[in-house]
């Protein structure tokens, strides 16, 4: 088990911190495998309250462990050599194996009117003739449907008198949301 410590660690306590996390996470891993088991055999005995109250431990798991795989992963990009993609190393009874680092992007902030402004702006030409800046609409239709994603609008579609479920599966997923009594919203 874990102790919680209040102090930073020392040198000295790190292997051990190590070692009971990989134990832990280990036993949790096996006991999340069983209670899963057990669950979907017992899942139509479940009360609201009981539904409730695990899902509500359910995400703060998943929030925490979130957090800490992110960490662990910074942690772990650190230990591959900025020159190489893969690191290659042995567990402790001499199975090797290759780590390989990629990386993904994820954009966010997105100044869309002006990357708007940037694509359209791709579609005009200048007349050779005149010298006046023209905009071929054809080319840049085109350009913007190649260049974006264009999602439908349900709701300005419905609003249109078109049923968006005759042009698409549709699959529902429930969601609860539990709040103490008179903080309803």
């Amino acid at each position: 088990m874990i102790h919680v410590r209040r102090e930073a660690p020392t040198l000295d306590d790190i292997p051990l911190i190590i070692e009971e996390t990989m134990s832990v996470l280990a036993d949790m891993v096996r006991d999340v495998n069983f209670i899963a088991e057990d669950l979907d055999d017992t899942k139509n005995q479940l009360t609201i309250a009981q539904v409730a109250t695990i899902i509500e431990r359910i995400e703060t798991i998943r929030k925490v462990l979130a957090v800490t795989s992110r960490d662990v992963m910074l942690a772990g990009t650190a230990l591959i050599p900025k020159d190489e993609k893969t690191v290659t190393w042995k567990s402790e009874d001499g199975q090797e194996f290759t780590t390989e680092l990629k990386w993904s992007s994820r954009r966010t902030a997105v100044a869309k009117d002006e990357l708007l402004s940037a694509v359209k702006d791709t579609a005009r030409t200048v007349d050779t003739h005149t010298g006046e800046v023209v905009v071929d609409y054809r080319n840049l239709l085109t350009t913007v449907e190649k260049a974006y994603r264009l999602e439908p609008r349900w709701s300005e579609i419905k609003t249109l008198g078109i049923n968006p479920d005759e042009f698409c599966q549709t699959k529902y997923e429930p969601s609860l949301t539990t709040t103490p009594k008179g903080q309803e919203q």
